[in-house]
């Protein structure tokens, strides 16, 4: 917002079907995004989370390139990386433990005495 104060970039007069766009990218991203992250940390370690996650950038460069309105097909160079990151992702996740997810068998959160070094903050001055 700054940027568009001291760039002179007007904030409002935008068309009705610019408003749904921009909710679209604001709501978007969130909801499905966030939400799915979140519902995934629940199902499987936060490290392959994660690296699955590196594999947003292709997945927004495929949806621009296949929605109609967007059509903005990758260059060679995006192709490329986007062969790396995923052969990345896949190396790094095919790498796993070998054991299945159990989030049951994690080991239990540090409670407040326990972070602070033992049973009832041992070694801390109180």
């Amino acid at each position: 917002m700054l940027l568009a104060l001291v760039r002179s970039t007007p904030l409002v007069g935008f068309a009705g079907r610019d408003w749904v766009v921009f909710g679209g990218l604001a709501a978007g991203p969130m909801l499905i995004g966030h939400t799915g992250m979140n519902y995934a940390l629940r199902h499987f370690r936060a490290t392959t989370v994660n690296v699955a996650a590196l594999g947003e950038p292709v997945g927004a460069s495929l949806i621009a390139w296949l929605v109609p309105a967007i059509h903005e097909v990758p260059a060679p160079v995006t192709a490329i990386g986007a062969v790396v990151v995923l052969l990345g992702i896949s190396l790094s996740l095919g790498a796993g433990s070998g054991e299945p997810y159990s989030p049951a068998r994690e080991k239990e959160p540090l409670t407040a005495d326990r972070s602070r070094g033992g049973e009832e903050g041992r070694g801390h001055a109180r």
